[in-house]
């Protein structure tokens, strides 16, 4: 039997309906939902599309799918996460994050706070060949690989700017050693300091601060600056937390010119430079 969907207008009023895969005229839009899980360590729950899929095959995004006609957001939600990995999302922890606007389709973005064991889950064969839990700086290393579905990128930051925003992930430095990250700069290069200094936002160390971080490599003052994490400085004794180090992707740094760059910062502190 054909899925039947409804049409909206720009301002989401339902006009008709459709069979799904019919073409949708101009100025009509259908409606898709994004279901992201989170779980209790701050990692996001993602899925795998088969390599024989039409789209995206083998890339990595959430649950979702298009809302048939007659049923609410958050019905369609439901029924995809069920149908595509096995696991019905709790309302009670669940956050409707937003909506963003595509041609000829809205996007709603759900947010569920869901410990979910991975064993638990059902994929859907014809959909779905694999899942992972992904830390926020997994899911970095997985987007520079360009192995993240691109038309989910924007659901993404909506649902990273909420956790940052209501309760940040925390989250150990070395575990961030290897993977892109974007620094937030609030010490630029100047006034006697070689190198920027920033933070990396939607972390949170041990302090409860999010995780700082030295950018080597470029020689200009910076207000941000997106690169990989070429190595940790770990203080010991507890003295401060750990920090990154970050340079441009690519790029090799030895531990003399490291230690060369952050003396002016750590002439007090005892550390060890892991790599």
């Amino acid at each position: 039997m054909p899925e039947i969907i409804d049409l909206y207008d720009d301002a989401r009023r339902i006009i008709r309906q459709a069979t799904r895969g019919q073409y949708i005229p101009n100025g009509l839009n259908r409606m898709i939902v994004h279901a992201w899980f989170v779980n209790s360590r701050g990692e996001i729950l993602l899925q795998q599309r088969l390599g024989s899929a039409k789209k995206f095959p083998n890339k990595w995004g959430p649950t979702g799918g298009g809302v048939q006609t007659g049923e609410t957001s958050w019905d369609a939600c439901v029924r995809e996460c069920t149908e595509e990995i096995g696991i019905t999302p709790d309302i009670k922890n669940a956050v409707w994050v937003g909506s963003f606007k595509r041609p000829k389709h809205f996007i709603d973005v759900w947010m569920i706070r869901q410990d979910i064991n991975i064993a638990d889950i059902k994929m859907q064969p014809d959909e779905v060949q694999s899942v992972q839990w992904a830390s926020p700086s997994k899911i970095l290393e997985i987007k520079s690989d360009n192995d993240f579905v691109p038309s989910t990128k924007f659901g993404y930051y909506m649902v990273l700017k909420y956790l940052q925003k209501s309760r940040p992930i925390q989250i150990a430095p070395s575990e961030m050693l290897h993977n892109m990250t974007t620094v937030k700069i609030d010490k630029p290069m100047g006034n006697n300091r070689p190198v920027n200094i920033g933070l990396i936002p939607g972390t949170r160390s041990s302090d409860g601060n999010p995780i700082r971080a030295y950018v080597l490599g470029p020689n200009i003052a910076l207000k941000r600056f997106s690169g990989r994490v070429i190595a940790v400085i770990h203080h010991e004794n507890n003295a401060t937390d750990d920090m990154l180090v970050v340079a441009p992707d690519k790029t090799d740094i030895d531990n003399t010119t490291i230690t060369n760059e952050i003396s002016f910062n750590e002439k007090s502190h005892k550390y060890t430079i892991i790599r």
